[in-house]
């Protein structure tokens, strides 16, 4: 097989993908490079995640490029789809559209010493095909043949290469310890392989997981939040001749909680108010970057809450008590113990709730319980006894009452009824760079690399030792809790495109390559300074349960 050619070859067109694309245009001037993505269109996780009421949880004004920035929004946390189509005009106005190619996976990636070059092969996907989650890919191989999923092969060679995979890529998998699925002649998905086909209106819906995204997903199915209201009003009016009819929701939606996580209310400005801070914005130059440096600044003042020394204490539990307050007012009382987190925030992500609270007061429609998932029935789910976990109200230091269900007797076996069951329980975040095989000259993968020190790591979340000219943008720690992921994936691209990538292609040095000695310091350090933070209080969070941090930046 004949390999092709181009400069720079890059894995992702999501965030991190475009914004290399941008600045090795804009930057650089290189125009011979191409972008590869499994998906069928452009935007990474932002065009996988269509489930109802998926909407960005920190303020666009400050969720976009500095170099394309964009404060025309229709809400000050717009919806998901808002976000991916602000994606794809960054793109098209860069012209990247001849540089990224659609349903095309990267399987393994091999260094050629002797040609200082990326040896890259790539396979092309029937259209749509990438946006699958791996067990649907092997379903569907199973069913229809290879040929189901897979076109042909390719090889593509480069002098860099820049991987911007991202985190959120692979869903979680149905927990392999919860027996008959198989059996159930229900519906089954993942909230980020979310079916429109799939009929809710009075059905039983179970919903596994109390993250980020069911905080989202259940108001929306219950019509709760502020998204899902304004939805409603827009679908219930009409323009010219064209109606829209409002779809009915649920019958019943039980959630499924293992720990309890930390709640802050949406400070949400009311529609009139914050169009006429666009207008401003558009009248006022300068405006709209003072409003991103405000938002940035105070994004920042929250990193004080993560030490453990006496100033990150005493602010956590500032920050927690007047959570915690929230919460007991908004939420019925039998539910007060068992949302009592048993670490300190920050610890894993905060949820930013827009109407999640307001679920648990509709008992007739909507139940979260403790319960543990046992097994699945035909047309339902076996719940075992509430465990008797102790809460508290902060995590630090502090304990309180007993976590309960409200469905009968806690210490007895359930069955709920059960039509569709939703999965909610997140990605696979533990291991980068999933289903690609990155190896350096002598044949030894990235993956055996990092299994070696103990978890991934990289020189300033960059760069790794022993794998030449290649980059990563969001690898490990190479994000906060606390701030925009757009900007850090700028950061990281316009960093290594400026300082490295250019010389390469532009015949100043013939590779790059970390030093070891400096990665190993970095990489030490990382993990030194991660010991005290708050986050060491839980393990599922950002560390892994061996103590390694390779998510968040310390």
């Amino acid at each position: 097989m004949k390999p092709q050619h181009c400069s720079v070859i890059v894995i992702g067109a999501g965030e991190s993908g475009i914004a290399v694309g941008c600045q090795l245009k804009s930057k650089l001037g290189v125009t011979d490079f191409r972008i590869f993505d499994r998906q069928g269109g452009i935007g990474g996780a932002w065009y996988i995640n269509g489930y109802p009421g998926v909407a960005c949880d920190i303020p666009a004004l400050f969720f976009s490029y500095s170099f394309a920035p964009n404060y025309v929004w229709t809400s000050l946390f717009p919806p998901g789809q808002e976000i991916q189509q602000y994606l794809a005009s960054v793109a098209s106005k860069f012209s990247l559209e001849d540089n990224i190619e659609l349903n095309t996976e990267v399987g393994e990636a091999q260094w050629l010493p002797e040609s200082a070059e990326w040896e890259v092969r790539i396979t092309r996907l029937v259209p749509f095909a990438g946006d699958l989650s791996e067990a649907e890919r092997q379903r569907r191989i199973a069913q229809h043949g290879r040929a189901g999923v897979y076109l042909e092969d390719e090889v593509v060679r480069a002098k860099v290469l820049i991987t911007c995979a991202g985190e959120l890529v692979e869903p979680n998998a149905w927990p392999a310890e919860v027996p008959g699925i198989d059996a159930f002649r229900g519906e089954v998905m993942h909230s980020a392989r979310w079916r429109d086909d799939v009929e809710l209106a009075d059905k039983n819906v179970v919903v596994v997981g109390t993250g980020c995204t069911s905080a989202q997903l259940v108001p929306a199915l219950l019509e709760t939040s502020s998204s899902s209201k304004a939805a409603s009003s827009s679908s219930s009016s009409s323009s010219g001749d064209i109606t829209t009819e409002k779809k009915r929701g649920p019958k019943h939606v039980t959630q499924l909680m293992r720990t309890a996580p930390w709640y802050m209310a949406r400070t949400t400005p009311p529609p009139a108010w914050f169009h006429r801070l666009v207008t401003a914005i558009q009248l006022i130059p300068g405006l709209g970057r003072l409003f991103r440096l405000l938002l940035f600044l105070y994004a920042e003042s929250t990193w004080l809450n993560v030490g453990l020394g006496t100033l990150g204490v005493t602010r956590r539990r500032r920050f927690q008590a007047s959570l915690l307050a929230h919460l007991r007012n908004v939420v019925p009382a039998r539910y007060h113990a068992m949302l009592t987190p048993t670490f300190g925030v920050g610890c894993k992500r905060i949820i930013v709730d827009d109407g999640w609270l307001d679920c648990l007061s509709l008992q007739d429609r909507f139940e979260l319980t403790t319960r543990p998932l046992v097994s699945i029935g035909e047309r339902s789910v076996v719940l075992g006894p509430s465990p008797a976990s102790e809460t508290g109200p902060g995590g630090d230091d502090e304990k309180g009452g007993t976590a309960s269900s409200s469905s009968g007797n806690p210490s007895t076996v359930i069955t709920q009824p059960a039509d569709v069951i939703v999965l909610a329980n997140g990605f696979e975040t533990s291991t980068y760079l999933h289903r690609l095989t990155i190896r350096n000259g002598a044949g030894q993968s990235l993956h055996d690399v990092w299994r070696a020190q103990g978890g991934p790591g990289a020189y300033l979340s960059t760069a790794v030792h022993g794998f030449p000219n290649y980059f990563m943008v969001l690898g490990p720690n190479a994000v906060s809790g606390h701030s925009s992921a757009i900007l850090a994936s700028e950061n990281v691209a316009g960093y290594a495109l400026t300082h490295f990538v250019s010389k390469v292609l532009r015949g100043e040095a013939r590779t790059v390559d970390v030093r070891g000695d400096a990665e190993r310091r970095y990489t030490a350090d990382v993990q030194r300074r991660s010991v005290d933070k708050v986050w060491q209080g839980c393990r599922g969070g950002y560390i892994a349960e061996s103590g390694w941090n390779s998510s968040i930046c310390p």
